[in-house]
């Protein structure tokens, strides 16, 4: 007996000994390598984090109705009226301010009282049990189903949540995707409900927003379930009722005791998820996964516990800002949406803590805005590229559609940027809120002034952009020459010297997008395919290997050569995507940007030159355009718009081809729109690379 206490004193011990701290100085140091061969190492740790975690995850399950969880933790009895008090005494924004709310109500009503109409619309719509998730639209008639798909009448399971399948599944023939009911419960909607209840002091949105929560609360254990099945989503469920809760400082309902006991001691549980099991290795998800325990522990750092906590994540949230934006200023995932997504963390982060950063985060952040002044189109909207599933955080940015100018609103401010100001014109309601009248002071005294650039390449990412002006009318182009993402390039997609084209503001070449995650294998692969780009593919594969869902393999190499000569600008890549074959596409743009001429090059690898010669291939070439816009075939040319042509001539016999396709700009939709083929079927090699010319012009050979 007395052993066996021993021995469970010792392993006490050592689950101490392998804290965050230790476990740095192991990895630095390399101790136990010193101690142990490198495999039992491996095994030593797996097995004692596997029950250190295991441990932990128990404890959650078991604090549902458990008063010891909190007792332990926080050692001894909470004051929860102190807590509430304390928490709604912050002033990390303006908002909550009570000698701001009349100022700001009165600017948020002379300066955007459409959008606060609309916004109080759907704080009615939710009161109804009405809520808009991507692009549906469902009537809950009874009580709300937080396990609801959304689709059909199926809803999630109850069980363990690492136990749930989520990918690839149907019910009654119908695809489901999980992000559907992990977006609803990310609890966005909420936002609506407070600005309702700031703008009108109708109790009515306090009534639902309270009953909202402990609804959630009570059906929602912890560890339970689909809604506790991914830490990205309960660290923005978190971030916004933190966010939330300000609007309805006014509010007996909101702010007593008796609430906030209950929705204290749920946020805490997750941050205590958060603490444990944040995301380590998947980029933007650990952003997400760290900001939540940061914001949390900051708010209630008066707590002592919490002190530590918020020193630790501050430290390591603030070392993302490096490791996850390239010295471009282009977030590392390749994505254009999860580089908004990203950032959006990162300037909430210069609002809370500004003063504590060092000038070069905040010098690296600002390269983050100016990836997004150069990358922004003629309509004020951006390139889809590689993923975009609409992911926010920043509130009342849950059901729009462009979810950037809010944060290049306030950036602007942030930054004193007066080229950020020339993007997002107006200030928003998000500025109102979180800067006040003060931000509002520096918003209408800077000036607007044009972007500096024309033409700018963001050399590590790999991205080009460029236009004839800074005008609604711009003639613009987004080249894609950067590699896949790092590790398993989870959000790229197979789109390497893809491009995106604008003529007279107007969209003409697009990307496919997204559309779904989660649906089905066949049509995730589609969407981030070579075919759904504009890009070349041979044989109908893509430039890497597709693993799983989130994994790509075999990367290709690539090489840029961009150069200018008298009066035109050349912008060529080569990589090696498809097996014994080197890949080149050159861009040619005159300044002046009157036309548009790409050539494409297959280049046989000379070892492999046996294998090709001996076999049949088929070559393509996609363009995708815009749906707006009226596509017609004529024998070797593409009329477009009635004045608008697209030339082709090749090396080889080709045929075109009008293809029906589909495009996402928004998750969960999809557009019918034209594609161009171009198609080469090569049944024997010859020592000559095939060469494709595509010419763009008006038929009066003028842009104008």
């Amino acid at each position: 007996m007395k052993k066996t206490v021993e021995s469970n004193k010792i392993l006490k011990a050592i689950e101490l000994v392998f804290s965050d701290m230790t476990t740095y100085l192991f990895k630095k140091y390399n101790l136990l390598n010193i101690i142990l061969p490198n495999l039992l190492h491996q095994i030593l740790r797996r097995i004692i984090f596997s029950k250190f975690y295991k441990k932990k995850k128990i404890i959650l399950k078991n604090s549902y109705n458990s008063e010891k969880f909190f007792g332990n933790f926080f050692k001894g009895k909470l004051d929860f009226q102190y807590i509430c008090n304390d928490f709604f005494a912050k002033t990390f924004f303006s908002y909550p301010i009570l000698s701001e709310k009349k100022k700001i109500i009165s600017l948020l009503k002379e300066l955007n009282d459409n959008e606060i109409r609309s916004y109080i619309d759907y704080a009615d719509e939710i009161i109804d049990n009405k809520f808009k998730i991507f692009e549906k639209n469902h009537h809950f008639r009874n009580d709300i189903d937080w396990h609801f798909s959304f689709f059909g009448d199926y809803s999630f399971d109850i069980n363990a949540s690492e136990k749930l399948n989520y990918f690839g599944f149907s019910n009654n023939n119908e695809l489901i995707d999980v992000k559907y009911v992990w977006e609803f419960n990310r609890h966005q909607f909420l936002h609506y409900l407070g600005i309702a209840y700031y703008i009108t002091n109708n109790e009515k949105y306090s009534y639902k927003y309270r009953d909202l929560i402990l609804d959630w609360i009570k059906k929602n254990p912890p560890l339970f379930g689909v809604n506790w099945a991914s830490g990205l989503d309960i660290s923005i469920r978190l971030n916004t009722w933190i966010f939330s809760l300000w609007f309805f400082k006014d509010s007996k309902l909101v702010n007593n005791r008796m609430f906030f006991e209950k929705i204290f001691k749920s946020m805490f549980q997750h941050a205590y998820y958060l603490r444990f099991f944040y995301t380590r290795y998947s980029f933007n998800h650990t952003v997400g996964d760290l900001f939540g325990v940061y914001l949390f522990s900051k708010v209630f750092n008066n707590l002592n516990p919490l002190k530590k906590w918020e020193k630790k994540f501050f430290e390591k949230f603030r070392k993302q800002i490096f490791f996850q934006t390239r010295s471009d200023g282009v977030n590392i995932e390749q994505s254009i949406n999860y580089h908004r997504f990203v950032l959006e963390f990162f300037t909430l982060f210069v609002i809370l803590d500004k003063k504590k950063m060092y000038q070069k985060e905040l010098n690296r952040i600002e390269k983050m805005f100016d990836f997004l002044i150069y990358t922004i189109k003629p309509d004020m909207n951006f390139p889809v590229i590689g993923d975009s599933d609409d992911g926010s955080i920043l509130p009342l940015n849950f059901y729009r559609k462009n979810k950037f100018n809010d944060l290049i609103n306030l950036s602007s401010i942030l930054f004193t940027r007066s080229d950020l100001k020339y993007i997002s014109k107006d200030i928003s309601v998000i500025s109102l809120l979180f800067l006040g009248y003060e931000g509002y002071n520096k918003f209408i005294n800077l000036l607007i002034k044009k972007p500096k650039y024309k033409y700018h390449f963001f050399k590590k990412s790999g991205y080009i952009t460029f236009r004839d002006s800074w005008s609604k009318k711009a003639n613009y182009l987004f080249l894609d020459y950067g590699k896949f993402g790092p590790l398993h390039a989870s959000h790229s997609h197979s789109g390497i010297t893809n491009l995106v084209l604008s003529i007279n503001g107007k969209d003409l070449l697009i990307d496919s997008g997204t559309f779904t995650y989660n649906k089905s294998w066949e049509i995730r692969n589609l969407f981030r395919s070579s075919k759904a780009h504009n890009v070349l593919s041979i044989n109908s594969k893509n430039q890497a290997d597709i693993v799983n869902w989130w994994m790509w393999k075999n990367k290709p190499k690539l090489k840029r050569i961009l150069t200018k000569k008298e009066n035109n600008y050349y912008f060529s890549c080569y990589h090696n995507g498809y097996k014994n074959f080197i890949i080149y596409r050159k861009v040619i743009v005159p300044v002046d940007f009157k036309e548009l001429k790409i050539i494409d090059e297959i280049i046989k690898e000379d070892l492999k030159a046996n294998e090709i010669e001996s076999s049949r291939n088929v070559f393509d070439i996609f363009f995708h355009f815009d749906n707006k816009n009226k596509i017609e075939l004529r024998e070797n040319r593409i009329l477009i718009n009635s004045n608008l042509i697209m030339k082709f001539k090749a090396n080889r016999d080709f045929s075109l081809s009008l293809i029906d396709t589909y495009y996402s700009l928004n998750y969960g939709v999809k557009i019918p729109n034209k594609s161009l083929r171009i198609c080469i079927n090569e049944e024997k090699w010859n020592d000559e690379r095939i060469k494709i010319y595509t010419k763009l012009e008006y038929l009066n050979n003028s842009f104008d």
